[in-house]
């Protein structure tokens, strides 16, 4: 048969097959790998401790912290050496915003507490921290130490927020999109072209911005906003990668 040729220099990514992390919310970060884990209870009851945090070193092998975050968490990120955990706080103050941070995934400090609604995101973007929830709840920081919040009006919720063109961007109900060179000042951007139900992802490369909907893929290029209907079969994740390639035209 054909001579079988090996690459002793592959290029390519070599995937494995890990195992299921406790919990539904990961990050990664100063070595380490850590999970939220959210306690179990009844499907009616509200839990009255916060997240379990799960620590592990290599993906696989996973060890519960001591104790538990002050915290239910939503979102999980790493930036700037730091894992940060926002959510909502656990009883009696389950309706408060929290923010909670840790270098090792172990020892947990809150560094934002306040308001009356939970954060639903955390994203770290271009040196800035933004949390969004729902009735137009939006909390920023330049340091994770630090943050201030702010309510916008006639918004249900806010899903996402990104860093493009140089502003930042947050997507919401209410077809709301706010955008901001400050982290302070918010514009309204929002149009009744962004008509689709759902949550609003959002995704760019250098010079595209797209924006997901259950139905719909709005595209923002050249200050003007296009919109494509998604297909509704197996298509619709390679059509929405598609847009995002630079020799995609449509």
């Amino acid at each position: 048969g054909e001579p079988i040729n090996t690459d002793t220099s592959p290029t390519e990514v070599v995937w494995q097959l890990m195992p299921e992390a406790p919990g539904g919310l990961i990050a990664q970060g100063n070595g380490l790998f850590v999970s939220l884990v959210k306690p179990t209870t009844s499907p009616k009851v509200v839990a009255e401790v916060g997240y379990q945090p799960y620590i592990s070193t290599n993906g696989r092998d996973w060890t519960p912290a001591p104790s538990r975050i002050p915290a239910s968490g939503r979102s999980l990120i790493f930036a700037n050496g730091w894992f940060y955990g926002a959510g909502e706080g656990v009883p009696p103050n389950n309706r408060l915003g929290v923010v909670v941070r840790s270098k090792d995934g172990v020892n947990w400090d809150k560094v934002y507490s306040q308001g009356s609604n939970p954060f639903t995101t955390i994203r770290y973007l271009n040196g800035g921290f933004v949390a969004t929830g729902p009735f137009g709840v939006v909390a920023t920081s330049r340091d994770g130490k630090r943050w201030r919040q702010q309510r916008i009006k006639n918004v249900p919720a806010f899903y996402d927020a990104d860093y493009f063109e140089g502003e930042y961007l947050l997507t919401g109900d209410a077809m709301a999109l706010y955008a901001s060179n400050n982290l302070n000042n918010w514009r309204d951007l929002s149009t009744e072209n962004l008509l689709g139900f759902g949550p609003r992802i959002l995704q760019h490369n250098s010079d595209i911005l797209l924006l997901q909907t259950d139905d719909y893929l709005y595209i923002y290029h050249d200050k003007k906003w296009t919109f494509n209907k998604l297909p509704n079969d197996d298509n619709r994740f390679n059509y929405y990668i598609s847009k995002l390639t630079p020799s995609s035209e449509d």
